[in-house]
Formats: structure tokens, sequence, C-alpha cells
């Protein structure tokens, strides 16, 4: 066997001389923690731009620190995985300013991935793992008119965590309490939806004997914020002029009865999966409400 508790950065294989601990080859890691970090500085860009859609990226950031504990357990001689545990704890901070126009009524989904690159820490031709890490950034929009929207959306997780199960069918989430601040500004002549979200990947690997066994699984955190414009007025803003839009409470049967609906709310979702093994378990999700009010004018 191979047993290692690997909550630290390796150093030496064990030098411990007796008939037990030679069967069981153990690797042994020092206790100081390891930790992963990855960020990305989003400048000012155009996302995507097609059949009158135009997507831009204002600026923002995306911040990832992971730290990695856990246990592996390994049957050289049956070539066998035993037991892999990975415990991370994770502190995500996102900030995205984006501007949507679309000029003709239009749905779709329009993302973009940026890679942030792997990390490997290795015994050599014994053990060896670390992330690959990714970020996408995207907007979801269904409108049945032309319409413009500007969206600046942050949130944060601080040590939320998750216990990764590589070989069994259960994984533990907790402690991932989100925060978030929104702002929209728009204009429109009908209805429409836009959901902007930011999702990272932590994909952990590892590789056994020179890769004889490799194994990998990760996490996904998600935030957006789903958007939701419907009209119901005799004029449409940017129709007037010198008209100041008011801010108003939706009246006791729950409607605007004069000008437009602004519900936004913030998702936040945490999943987990192991490749080959199972895919997309949500551990965690939460939705709250943000902006729910008429906007007059």
């Amino acid at each position: 066997y191979i047993r290692t508790d690997f909550n630290g950065v390796p150093f030496v294989l064990s030098s411990e001389s007796s008939q037990d601990k030679r069967a069981l080859g153990d690797v042994t890691f020092s206790p100081a923690p390891l930790n992963f970090n990855a960020s990305l500085e989003l400048n000012e860009t155009t996302l995507f731009e097609v059949l009158g859609v135009t997507a831009s990226l204002d600026g923002g950031s995306i911040d990832l620190s992971v730290t990695v504990g856990g246990t592996l357990v390994y049957n050289v001689l049956k070539s066998e995985l035993v037991s892999l545990t990975a415990y991370l704890e994770c502190n995500l901070t996102t900030i995205t300013d984006f501007s949507l126009l679309i000029e003709e009524a239009s749905n779709s989904t329009l993302g973009k991935t940026f890679s942030a690159g792997s990390t490997i820490v290795a015994i050599p031709g014994v053990l060896s793992f670390g992330p690959t890490v990714d970020f996408e950034i995207g907007i979801d929009f269904e409108t049945d008119s032309e319409f413009y929207v500007e969206l600046d959306c942050s949130s944060a997780v601080t040590n939320g965590y998750v216990d990764l199960d590589y070989t069994g069918n259960v994984s533990a989430s907790g402690y991932w309490k989100p925060e978030f601040d929104f702002a929209v500004d728009f204009y429109t002549i009908g209805e429409a939806s836009v959901t902007p979200y930011v999702q990272s990947t932590f994909d952990l690997a590892f590789s056994l004997l020179n890769d004889t066994y490799t194994v990998s699984g990760g996490i996904s955190p998600r935030s957006s914020f789903p958007t939701i414009v419907t009209l119901d007025a005799g004029v449409s803003p940017g129709s007037t002029n010198d008209v100041v839009p008011t801010v108003t409470d939706k009246d006791i049967t729950g409607t605007c009865t004069d000008g437009i609906e602004l519900l936004t709310v913030f998702d936040f979702a945490m999943n987990a999966y192991v490749t080959g093994k199972w895919a997309n378990e949500v551990l965690y999700n939460v939705s709250i409400p943000v902006v729910d009010q008429c906007v007059s004018w």
C-alpha cells in the first residue's frame, strides 16, 4: 500500500525501517498548508459581437484561493485506489462590469473561458497532483425587442469548504455564505431577461507511480444575477424627454400597474464532480432576492 496525508508540501519519502512501514510504502508530507492561488484581471474588452448582439466587459477581476488537504490510500499490488478524499477550503471574489446591446428580438447564451493554468506538486516516480483552474464569464439573455443594459456584479465567498470523495458517491459541503453587490441600468421598449454569470472550475488531478493510476475531480462555484424586465405602460423609457424615472415598491396585489417591473435575484451554486464517476453534483445552492420594484416615469 501507499498511504499519505497530503495536507502540506511533500518533502521526503518515509525513512522508517520497520517491516510494517516498508510494506505500506508510506509517503510523508509536511504539515504546512498547501495553498493554490489564481487571479484574473479583466480589462475593458468586447466579449462577443454576433448577429446584432454586442456584449462587452467593462472591467473587473476574479481571485480564487484554495487550500488543499486530504488522504490517499493506494494498493500497489492490485493497482487499486482504495480511498482518496480531498479537503478543499475556498476563498473566491468576483467583480464584473457588463454591458449588453441587443438590436432586435433575440435569445442566446454567450460565454468565454479564460484559463489560469496548472500547478503540479510531485514526488518523482511516486505521486504528483495539482490543479487546473479555468474561469468562464458569460450572459444568458432573451428579449422581444431592442434592449440595452449595464450590469455591475460582485460576489465573495470566504472559507467555504468541500470534502471531495474520489472513490465514493458522497461528498460534503459546508459554510458557504456568499455576499454580493449589484447595480443595473437599462433601456428597453419591450420585455427582456438577462443573466450575467461567472463560473470558476478548480480541477484537482492525481497521478500515481508514473501515471500507473490517474484520477481527477473538482469543484465549480457559480454566481449569477438573473434579471427580468417586464413592461406594462403606455410609453417606453427613453421615449419622453426630461422625465426622471421613479422607483417604487409593488402595490398590494404584487404587480406594477404602470411602468416597468424589475426583478433580480442572486444565485450561487457549488457543484462538484469526479471525472468518469459522477458529474455536477450540487453540494450547495442559494437564491436571494435583490430587487423587486416598479420603475415609472
